[in-house]
């Protein structure tokens, strides 16, 4: 055997090593159930909720572990707590699996109070882990979502008046008025 079919099963063995779905790295897909909230002035607090899958079809493949979870936010007036990420997630998805037909909720934003009206928008949220058995040394991205939460204006819409709540009311006005003038004319002959 010459060098060069040497050097060439060499390298078909290590192709082959790398390409093994222990070394490949898993993604999950992360759907945020309204990654666009629209909240009214003076809401302190937004919930978002989600569903996770793997969209692996192959069953050999190892469980994707969801070890953590961060975010960015871009506003100043957000701060993103993700303490449900650790409570309600699922702990991992095997190949084909989702985290149930419902959405679970992720993370919550805490708005400051006060929050000016406007869209807060160029949030991130990213879900890291691997597939390793559960012992929390994975910590590639898994899945990340933008996320945007529109206050609206504090500013209440005045109430229109209908042309028959007018006549009404004028009607009503006028005839009160002309009980009390022939009460009075009563009242002045005694």
């Amino acid at each position: 055997m010459n060098i060069k079919a040497l050097i060439l099963s060499a390298l078909a063995i290590a192709a082959a090593v790398c390409a093994s779905h222990s070394t490949r790295a898993q993604t999950l897909d992360l759907t945020l159930a309204d990654p666009n909230a629209v909240v009214a002035f003076g809401t302190t607090e937004v919930a978002f909720s989600a569903t996770i899958s793997n969209p692996a079809i192959d069953s050999t493949l190892p469980a994707v572990y969801l070890n953590f979870a961060s975010a960015t936010t871009v506003s100043p007036g957000l701060t993103v707590d993700l303490s449900p990420f650790f409570t309600n997630a699922p702990l991992f998805l095997a190949s084909g699996q989702n985290s149930g037909p419902a959405p679970f909720e992720l993370f919550d934003v805490k708005l400051a109070p006060r929050l000016a009206a406007g869209t807060y928008s160029g949030n991130d949220v990213s879900i890291q882990g691997g597939a390793d058995g559960g012992m929390l040394t994975a910590a590639g991205e898994l899945a990340d979502s933008l996320f945007s939460i529109t206050v609206s204006s504090g500013a209440v819409p005045a109430p229109e008046l209908d042309p028959a709540s007018s006549v009404a009311a004028l009607t009503l006005l006028v005839g009160s008025l002309m009980v009390l003038l022939g009460r009075r004319d009563v009242n002045v002959r005694r």
